[in-house]
């Protein structure tokens, strides 16, 4: 996730799950608009359409 971007906050350690490792994380309202901020011009959507 953070390789894309997006800002992420670990919730406990990572546990092996089907032969990888899966970190429990959660990101906030205001670290996934800022990712969609920064990156609309990939997804086509307009200004008006990002919610404030």
């Amino acid at each position: 996730m953070k390789l894309m971007g997006i800002r992420v906050h670990s919730l406990g350690n990572g546990i092996e799950y089907l032969g990888s490792e899966t970190i429990p994380v959660y990101s906030t309202y205001d670290d996934l608009v800022g990712f969609f901020r920064e990156n609309q011009s990939f997804y086509g959507i307009n200004q008006a359409s990002v919610v404030a």
